[in-house]
């Protein structure tokens, strides 16, 4: 159990250096049933696409307003 919440948290800051940004709780979620393999890698990579995108637009859509 310990070895798979490392590895998540491993991936959340290599995410976080990616984006520039750390995941929000919802990427973080994808990144643990990844890891303990209730995802597979193409869907949790569709989801994390999807999640990214969603997050995107309502950070754009508060800026706006």
């Amino acid at each position: 159990m310990s070895i798979q919440l490392y590895l998540a948290l491993i991936d959340a800051l290599l995410m976080q250096l990616d984006l520039g940004r750390r995941p929000s709780k919802g990427v973080w979620e994808l990144l643990q049933w990844r890891q303990c393999g209730m995802l597979d890698d193409q869907t949790a990579t569709t989801l994390l696409q999807k999640q990214l995108a969603a997050e995107d637009k309502k950070r754009a859509a508060q800026r706006k307003a």
